[in-house]
């Protein structure tokens, strides 16, 4: 499990015993009792860690039994040298407190998540100087929108360049009124190599990870070009796991508002050519077009068959990079 040093690092504020820690896998919801509560036998903070400057703010952790529950096979950005553009959308997710300031401050009882967007150096470091490492950190602002103490050690999840989702960054640290000034994130791309190195072949890769979770991964990216939701991913992946049909789980997704607003006033021709650009970012062939568009016409194929059949195919997933 990834998270921050400075979660298990102890202080003299916060004499913490990482073997005391438990992590809570599978519930999302505090006042309910399902889930699982799962010891950790190891704490590995980076050695490089700096709490002053909260560079090398991350750590693994080791836990003492598998998970159980279903969990979202998150990939790592790998060495790529700045996948993150400048305004590039990302979600970030944790238990933070869900106030801006530490007065009448209150942590919520459901898992949080919300939509922001991923900064460039200049930006961050225009906002903070150089408490902002180059390298070290990324942040990420939006209006309204931030993490908040308790978030720490959290994700915040992006694209790369490749098309993969991937875990940008950790919760690092950020202003003490909440999106006041950008949150900063751990730049997990910089300790991929460490990463790899420490947890050996343990470490999730799209040849290791649970095959069914990485199709509804492809299909949740072709349908709603986005990050899945984890509270949505979860679902769906409980609906598979029981043995429904991958092309069920697609036909309801195309029933959503979400799809019909992007393509529900479409006629067949026209979805075809908007969905090969959405999700294969080409034309389509004349071949390909008139088998989809003739097909989804008549009936015999549905949309969400011909997005099944595109978050399958070997294409996309060159595309993506989940396998």
């Amino acid at each position: 499990m990834l998270t921050a040093a400075h979660c298990v690092t102890p202080t003299a504020e916060f004499p913490i015993d990482p073997t005391r820690v438990r992590v809570l896998a599978g519930r999302q919801d505090l006042r309910g009792s399902g889930g699982e509560r799962i010891p950790v036998a190891q704490a590995l903070p980076y050695p490089g860690y700096d709490p002053d400057s909260f560079t090398g703010d991350l750590a693994l952790l080791r836990l003492a039994t598998p998970a159980s529950q279903a969990v979202m096979p998150l990939m790592f950005p790998g060495t790529e040298p700045a996948p993150w553009a400048d305004a590039s959308p990302a979600q970030i997710v944790g238990w933070g407190r869900v106030t801006p300031s530490e007065v009448n401050g209150r942590f919520p009882d459901d898992l949080q998540e919300a939509a922001t967007l991923i900064r460039s150096d200049a930006v961050c470091q225009g906002a903070w100087g150089d408490l902002y490492v180059v390298g070290q950190h990324l942040c990420a602002q939006s209006p309204a929108v931030d993490t908040c103490p308790g978030d720490s050690g959290g994700p915040i999840l992006g694209v790369t360049l490749q098309g993969r989702v991937a875990v940008a960054g950790i919760v690092s640290f950020g202003p003490e009124v909440c999106a006041t000034l950008p949150g900063v994130y751990t730049r997990v791309a910089t300790f991929d190599s460490w990463i790899r190195t420490t947890l050996g072949p343990t470490l999730p890769s799209e040849s290791t990870a649970v095959p069914v979770a990485h199709a509804l991964q492809r299909l949740y990216l072709a349908t709603f070009l986005r990050v899945p939701d984890q509270g949505g991913f979860d679902y769906w992946l409980g609906w598979l796991r029981s043995g429904v049909p991958l092309e069920l789980v697609a036909g309801l997704f195309t029933l959503s508002p979400e799809f019909q607003a992007r393509y529900g006033q479409l006629t067949s021709g026209d979805f075809v050519k908007v969905v090969y650009g959405n999700v294969l970012d080409r034309e389509p062939d004349p071949e390909g077009y008139a088998y989809w568009a003739t097909r989804i016409e008549n009936g015999s194929i549905s949309r969400g068959a011909m997005m099944t059949a595109f978050s399958e195919s070997a294409e996309y997933r060159v595309i993506t990079g989940i396998s």
